[in-house]
């Protein structure tokens, strides 16, 4: 089979035109994606469409008939093909990134189990293939860079698509391309203190062609992973035949197995090691210079498009591939080959992986004694050391060797201690109180069944303990203690919240179903980025986080901020910043709330909270962007008036979750509130019509600036005759 001369169908989140090469692997290829690309041959579906494939194939080119349908998938669910049996050729998914979003993992198996593909392949990341393999998911594969957008071209003779920068800017430096945000703790810090060591240190993030210039212009080219993933990075700067020095990964993620390391790569294991590689390498420029011949052409005789056309084509065609590329080679497999999937066991280690995107060194303490919980789950990932009770396992030889196998030993250690709590996770049957008094770590996390013993020690630590914070979240036959120690005489004070000119606040419920409230937060969030740039003013959202530690609240908003990365390139650094409370007493809600632009409702919101707090001053609009403003003129004859606002009123009461902002014009809100009253009275008795809940109406003395903050999240101003524009507010009709 020549993947060239077939007709590919592709369903991707990326966008086509922007991200991947032309053509991927046919010149008769259709591209279904949630990106809103405009072109030939691309189906464009809304973000989180679930589709028939057969059905939107006929709707939109009823006479082609696809020889291969291939379909990536990732954890954010942004496109999901349904009914892809109805197909009439081979099937392949492509598992895409399944560190991110809610429970990654566990939907993606879901997922995969739930359509009938003929191939399952990861592209980056090989460390999960013990998972899906779990969850005995056949035919599983690992082809690492297979959508790759190598260079197109002679490098050296092709200009920056950013025409400011300098034909050899990148030229002798040391350089890190990407995301460095907030929601990137660990790589900020690390670039943060590579600025102040490395004279010659670039960071920062450019177009995918640029990006590739750079890696073969600079003397080292860093790749610093976001959760022990071997990612697309990687690839581009041995396409590009620069100079790799990425972090160390786990045995699992098979970095080891695609380059020589002290040949073609470096890594480094903590930011010392980093310092002192990045200062001895760029002293012998001549050895870079050979690292970056050997990795490249290590590419080229390996890992190039066609390569990976070679492969995949002997993968439908049954023909032997390089046996790295198997799931069987796999060393967890090969010593736990009767291992088996539990619900249980893929939620553990979603918690943990979720936890060590965010910790440099994790350390874990495991009562496998008693929770029957597995220690090789854990050790794909690279910045862990696991402590288990002293107690022999009913597989001890096995897992003996699987350490030695996987050069894992070293994270493994047997302790007899239970109750010193240095932990940042303690994994454990039988809890008692000293666990959250000892130690001295300001954060960590309980896992237990001890639903008993919690029950009496969260009543100590609310009543004697009011400094120790928790949030509990249960499980399948577990639950999780998230524990903030915090200091007592610690204040809180909001002039340490970055405000800005425009400030909205938000109150989730975070006990809510985690799916929709991250859907809610996505589209909230991507629609204050876009009106942040449009505007070309900053943004704060002050987010309450009543009901969740400060850490699961990052945890939470970082997935959604990389999904904004990854679909819409929305980077929120410098155009929206996400401000986090807590326990706010009255005098600092006095200081917050005259800075506040509005409240937006959300429709998963604390009503609790929201209640005890006297908001009533705030301008309240919808977090669905259903609001309406109106500008009456109050000086109009009052019974004409009043027809037209019921009019208005008639118009949005069939509305559902809908607000009207009315604009006083520096007129008594107390006599326009009784005037609407009797509008609203006035419906009932002759149209009998009752304006319910659904319709919230908010009275307003709009200001320039704070119609033009609050412009991006109303969907219309709505005309009437009698209306008074105040002069310096630019409102479109």
């Amino acid at each position: 089979m020549d993947l060239s001369k077939q007709k590919i169908l592709y369903s991707h989140h990326w966008s086509y035109i922007e991200r991947q090469r032309h053509p991927i692997f046919s010149h008769d290829e259709i591209y279904i994606t949630s990106y809103p690309d405009q072109a030939d041959k691309i189906i464009n579906l809304p973000i989180g469409t679930s589709y028939d494939v057969r059905e939107i194939l006929t709707e939109n080119y009823p006479n082609w008939q696809p020889d291969l349908f291939i379909a990536k998938v990732d954890s954010f669910f942004n496109v999901i093909p349904r009914n892809v049996k109805a197909l009439d050729c081979p099937k392949i998914l492509i598992l895409g990134d399944t560190q991110h979003g809610v429970k990654p993992l566990e939907r993606m198996i879901e997922y995969a189990k739930s359509e009938k593909y003929d191939f399952y392949i990861t592209d980056h990341k090989r460390h999960h293939l013990w998972y899906y393999y779990l969850a005995r998911i056949p035919n599983l594969y690992w082809l690492p860079g297979l959508f790759l957008n190598p260079p197109q071209g002679d490098l050296k003779t092709i200009n920056f698509e950013d025409s400011t920068i300098e034909p050899d800017f990148f030229t002798d430096k040391v350089i890190f391309v990407g995301q460095a945000s907030k929601f990137h703790p660990r790589r900020k810090a690390i670039l943060e203190y590579l600025h102040q060591e490395i004279p010659n240190f670039w960071s920062g993030r450019l177009s995918q062609r640029d990006s590739l210039k750079a890696f073969s212009q600079a003397q080292i080219s860093l790749n610093i992973s976001l959760n022990g993933d071997l990612n697309l990075r990687f690839f581009e700067i041995i396409s590009a035949g620069g100079f790799l020095l990425t972090d160390t990964l786990a045995e699992e993620a098979g970095m080891n197995l695609l380059l020589e390391e002290g040949k073609e790569y470096e890594s480094f294991e903590n930011i010392e090691q980093l310092i002192n590689k990045i200062k001895y390498f760029v002293q012998y420029p001549e050895l870079i210079e050979e690292y970056k011949k050997r990795s490249h052409q290590r590419y080229l005789e390996n890992y190039t498009p066609e390569k990976h056309k070679n492969n995949l084509e002997n993968i439908l065609e049954g023909k032997f591939i390089n046996e790295i590329y198997y799931s069987n080679f796999i060393e967890r497999i090969n010593y736990f080959p009767e291992s088996q999937y539990t619900q249980k066991r893929i939620e553990i280690y979603q918690i943990v992986q979720g936890i060590h995107k965010y910790t440099e060194n994790l350390t874990i303490f495991i009562d496998i004694q008693f929770f029957n919980c597995y220690v090789e789950d854990f050790l794909d990932l690279p910045r862990i050391t696991v402590s288990i009770l002293d107690y022999i396992p009913y597989n001890f030889e096995k897992l003996i060797e699987y350490l030695g196998a996987s050069k894992n030993l070293h994270k493994v250690k047997f302790t007899n201690d239970k109750h010193n709590n240095n932990y940042d996770i303690l994994i454990i049957e039988s809890i008692n109180i000293d666990l959250f008094l000892q130690g001295n770590k300001q954060y960590f996390t309980v896992i237990s069944n001890d639903d008993h013993s919690w029950q009496e020690i969260s009543i100590i630590l609310r009543e004697e303990y009011p400094h120790i914070k928790f949030t509990v979240n249960k499980y399948t036959d577990f639950f999780t203690i998230h524990v903030e120690r915090q200091n007592i005489l610690k204040e809180k004070f909001t002039d340490k919240i970055n405000l800005t000119a425009i400030n909205y606040i938000i109150f989730p419920d975070w006990q809510s179903d985690e799916e929709t409230l991250t859907q809610e937060l996505y589209n909230l969030i991507s629609s204050l980025a876009k009106n942040s740039l449009s505007s070309k003013d900053l943004i704060t959202l002050v987010i309450d986080r009543t009901g969740i530690m400060e850490e699961d609240a990052n945890l939470f908003l970082s997935g959604i901020a990389m999904n904004l990365m990854m679909e819409e390139e929305l980077d929120l650094e410098n155009i929206l910043d996400l401000a986090l409370i807590n326990n706010l007493n009255d005098h600092t809600w006095n200081k917050l709330l005259p800075k506040i632009t509005a409240k937006i409702t959300l429709e998963n919101e604390n009503q609790d909270i929201v209640n005890q707090l006297n908001l009533e001053d705030l301008v309240t609009i919808e977090g669905n962007g259903n609001n309406y403003a109106i500008f009456p003129d109050w000086k109009a004859d009052q019974e004409e008036l009043a027809l037209e606002i019921g009019e208005v009123l008639m118009n949005l009461s069939d509305q559902e979750n809908c607000t009207l902002l009315v604009n006083l014009n520096n007129v008594d809100q107390e006599e326009v509130g009784l005037f609407f009253s009797e509008i609203a009275m006035n419906l009932m008795l002759t149209e009998d019509i009752e304006l319910s809940n659904n319709l919230q109406i908010n009275f307003v003395n709009f200001t320039a600036h704070q119609w033009q903050s609050l412009e991006g999240l109303i969907k219309g101003k709505i005309t009437i005759n009698y209306e008074d524009l105040p002069e310096n507010l630019l409102v479109d009709g």
